[in-house]
């Protein structure tokens, strides 16, 4: 069988090496016999050619024909104890496979099962963090609903989380997290603030102030404690709420009673010095208690008038009637105690009491009244105690303000708190519940909030490290820049979601390796406020996928074994080619050392013969070793176009049997491609012996195989075509499953291996659905 020449590409023919200019016009004149394929000649070396040319200048020196005979005949039994030698080693390797046949049935179980394994357990982690991303996105719509300013400050009085109402009241933005409520100016005046805030932490107890803003918007100022799930006290929730027009009300109603005070006094005043114009003096009084009634009686707040021991009505206004559902001469007479709450009457009488005995000149309480429906009404109740000139109680007068509304208001802030704080025992619960790893950090990479899964793969107990870096010594020295350009790379914006892997260690030494997924915590502003960061430990993982890549090395090189095994009786046969030849040289020598006078040339030639052909032979066995050898390689720039000629060497006396023509089409000045040549090579052999085995089930009687090469942008190509049936689209999506072959020898996963070795090298393998003829494609990425 020859190999013919083909456009674009240098055909096999283009591999023989060179050779020295007479030796090669000897070799025109006088072809040694049996020649199979150039391409498998050796170059005879400088050194080889020195070698001989010394012989032959030292047998000229000192002629001696019987001397040069047994050198030759040394040469010859050194040449076949290499032979013999040679065919032990490849008995030898063909009895390893046997062994490496088995081992590859182990591995793919173990295989199997641990894919199994590592489906059910992503598949688990994906719906916890599913769960992790709706509570967060719950938690975040009910602080930006709360329209009341509220503040969470922990136990230093740093701001830890505040809502978009705040904002109003406070100088804040996002960055303000984390500092300390002292540096941020406020837009109302509250003084003791800070000071309440201590007094909270220390005593416990919740603190209730009004404060104003411009003199015109006031707001009812709660500061409560902030406990934790456990109990802990770690800190203040401060809430304010706006009171505005219940101020405006009460300052009016203050202004009034003032007003109502002063005439009072001055009336009394009056009457006192005037005591002589009395009737003059009572028609004044007269006239200003009408004037006093209807002040009373437009007044926009209750009023009322009671006995100062037994609460019984002495006068009320229409507006406090309109509160209560009753009218005026149904409430005078009676005590307040008949209309008060159950829950309010005895506090209510003992301030009366402490009134009248003159231990407190007035009171302000809330209490609630029962209307005459039945329904309840809150109210801020203020009294004085109005006394005779002797000192003497005459009645009290309270001044009654509707704050049913800000009640309510009040209660629905308090459920609304209780929910959130038990929204926010459901998250910390969520959290310690789910296996992934879960980290809050601000700006300046200072740790907020973590989660058990945190302590258990870093082996510490991570609240120590909450408000500070120090979580970073985690970190392998060689990882921590990476890390804090993802941080950097999320809070400039650049990104919104970053996935990176990087290592913690463990106080016993020991690195776990983590697979994050970060993104980003907004305000109602847009502003990023945190990065949250979920991790997965894939420790284990990486070390199954380590293991997953040695057993693909094992079943890659147990498949190629199994080519090896099938080659082996083929390769003898060209093992016998130099062999025949170097006994037919040998032969020819030894003729000629028994002639007279003695013929150096064409005994040095014959020399150079055997010397080629021995070379041949050890470079036959050589390949061959070296595609079945066990060793990990990694990628390096590859000249695919040798790396096709050498491995059609291998397939041409298989090709040769069946009457299969072996064509190569090369492409010129063929860039280094990157991979490894024994993956390359093996990949080749198993699309060669498949088109040949195609070839030959379509019973064609000559048969062609076309392997070309191609350069594809920042890719080379390299094809493989038979003239066998093809393959159709139905099959072309199945020939890669495993146990997908149909051939009654074969194992139906050298498509499966041979395409995870080109993936593992960074290429691709695909078919080329055609019909007849079939063709398999597969690219590898450029060297740099």
């Amino acid at each position: 069988m020859t190999i013919e020449k083909k456009s674009p590409g240098p055909q096999l023919d283009a591999v023989k090496p060179a050779r020295a200019p007479s030796l090669a016009r000897r070799k025109q004149a006088n072809p040694p016999a049996g020649d199979p394929l150039a391409v498998t000649q050796p170059v005879q070396t400088g050194a080889d050619q020195a070698a001989a040319t010394g012989g032959l200048a030292a047998s000229r020196a000192n002629p001696s024909p019987r001397h040069t005979q047994v050198e030759l005949l040394q040469r010859v039994r050194q040449l076949e104890f290499e032979l013999r030698t040679s065919g032990d080693a490849l008995q030898r390797t063909i009895r390893e496979l046997q062994s490496f046949n088995e081992e590859l049935e182990t591995s793919s179980e173990e295989l199997h099962s641990t894919n199994a394994e590592l489906t059910t357990v992503n598949a688990q982690l994906w719906e916890k963090i599913d769960a992790l991303d709706r509570a967060n996105s719950d938690v975040a719509n009910l602080l930006a609903s709360v329209d009341n300013a509220t503040l969470f400050l922990d136990g230093n009085g740093a701001i830890q989380r505040f809502t978009p109402s705040a904002t109003r009241l406070f100088n804040l933005i996002a960055a303000d997290v984390g500092r300390p409520l002292a540096h941020i100016s406020t837009r109302f005046e509250d003084p003791d603030l800070l000071r309440d805030i201590n007094q909270v932490l220390q005593n416990l107890t919740p603190s209730e102030r009004e404060v104003s803003y411009a003199q015109d918007q006031w707001y009812l100022r709660r500061i409560t404690p902030y406990r934790t799930v456990d109990g802990r006290i770690c800190g203040v929730v401060l809430s304010l709420t706006d009171i505005t027009q219940l101020k405006r009300v009460e300052l009016k109603l203050r202004d009034l009673t003032e007003h109502l005070e002063q005439r009072v006094a001055g009336r009394t005043a009056e009457l006192e010095a005037e005591i002589s114009q009395r009737k003059l003096a009572e028609q004044a009084l007269r006239a200003s208690e009408q004037s006093l009634r209807a002040l009373i009686a437009d007044a926009p707040v209750g009023i009322v008038q009671t006995h100062p021991e037994s609460g019984r009505f002495l006068m009320v206004n229409p507006h406090f009637c309109a509160m209560l559902g009753y009218g005026e001469s149904e409430l005078l007479g009676r005590s307040f105690a008949e209309i008060t709450h159950p829950d309010d009457r005895q506090a209510n009488l003992q301030t009366l009491l402490n009134l009248a005995h003159g231990i407190a000149p007035g009171y302000e309480l809330e209490k609630r009244y029962l209307r005459k429906d039945g329904a309840t009404l809150w109210v801020n109740f203020k009294v004085i105690l109005v006394r005779d000139p002797h000192g003497q109680p005459l009645h009290a007068l309270g001044v009654v303000s509707d704050i049913t509304e800000c009640k309510l208001l009040q209660i629905q802030l308090d459920q609304h708190g209780a929910a959130l704080q038990r929204e926010r025992n459901f998250i910390h619960t969520i959290l310690d519940t789910v296996a992934a790893l879960v980290m809050v950090v601000d700006p300046e990479g200072r740790l907020v909030r973590f989660n058990t899964a945190c302590s258990t793969a870093a082996g510490i107990d991570f609240s120590e490290l909450v408000g500070s870096t120090h979580w970073q010594t985690l970190i392998p020295l060689d990882e921590i820049d990476a890390v804090q350009h993802v941080i950097a790379q999320l809070f400039s914006g650049e990104a919104s979601v970053v996935q990176h892997e990087n290592s913690w260690r463990r106080p016993d030494g020991t690195l776990r390796l983590l697979d994050w997924t970060n993104t980003v915590l907004k305000d109602a502003a847009g502003r990023i406020q945190y990065v949250i960061g979920t991790g997965i430990d894939i420790t284990d993982q990486h070390h199954a996928e380590s293991r997953v890549r040695e057993i693909l090395e094992d079943a890659s090189r147990l498949q190629r074994m199994q080519t090896v095994n099938e080659l082996a009786t083929l390769l003898a046969h060209e093992l016998n080619q130099p062999l025949a030849a170097i006994a037919s040289y040998a032969e020819a020598g030894q003729q000629l050392l028994g002639h007279t006078p003695l013929k150096q040339d064409k005994l040095t030639r014959n020399l150079e013969q055997i010397s080629q052909q021995a070379l041949r032979a050890g470079d036959v066995i050589k390949h061959l070793r070296a595609f079945v050898g066990r060793r990990r390689i990694d990628p390096v720039a590859l000249d695919l176009n040798q790396v096709v000629r050498n491995t059609c060497s291998l397939m041409l006396p298989k090709a040769r049997s069946r009457g299969i023509h072996l064509v190569l089409e090369l492409a010129d000045s063929l860039p280094l491609a990157m991979g490894v040549e024994v993956h390359v090579g093996q990949v080749l052999l198993n699309l060669m012996r498949n088109a040949i085995d195609a070839i030959r089930e379509c019973r064609v009687k000559h048969g062609r195989i076309v392997v070309t090469t191609l350069h594809c942008g920042d890719r080379i190509q390299v094809s493989v075509r038979d003239s066998g049936p093809g393959v159709d689209a139905e099959q072309a999506d199945k020939v890669f499953e495993p146990l997908a072959s149909h051939k009654e020898f074969g194992l139906g996963v050298g498509l499966r291996i041979s395409r995870n070795l080109i993936e593992a090298d960074g290429g691709r393998l695909w078919v080329e659905p055609q019909s007849p003829g079939g063709v398999f494609h597969f690219v590898l990425p450029l060297a740099p």
